[in-house]
């Protein structure tokens, strides 16, 4: 299992992913965790798994519904995340779905560790 890890290094508040990375790869030795860069080259897969940090939630949840991926603010054509990534590859029929672990940017990082490890766990328990 490959789980993409979401953020910029540069903003505190959007690299929580990214900074959790060392802990998650001990944790979880057997889960393969890749840095994601949206305006980079997109992962060829039919199913993706992502953590990426979210500003308006109060705890770590699951978003699986690609339609439930609010619209991000756009200043040039240039200027889209993740969110449109995903919506654009699932139009086009090069995915079939997306889990998305949603990190809250105001959590406290200990408890946001805490419940990524949680989903992560219920998401590879469910999983052939």
């Amino acid at each position: 299992m490959k789980i993409y890890l979401v953020g910029n290094p540069l903003l505190p508040s959007d690299s929580i992913p990214l900074m959790m990375a060392p802990e998650l790869r001990k944790e979880f030795p057997n889960i393969e965790f890749a840095e994601l860069d949206p305006s980079e080259e997109f992962p060829e897969s039919k199913r993706l798994i992502i953590i990426d940090t979210v500003e308006e939630s109060d705890k770590v949840r699951i978003l699986d519904d690609v339609e439930k991926i609010s619209k991000e603010p756009r200043h040039s054509p240039h200027d889209f995340g993740i969110g449109t990534h995903i919506k654009l590859m699932k139009k086009l029929g090069r995915l079939d779905n997306a889990l998305i672990i949603c990190v809250p940017q105001k959590m406290r990082f200990s408890d946001a560790l805490k419940g990524v490890k949680e989903k992560i766990r219920r998401i590879s328990s469910s999983l052939p």
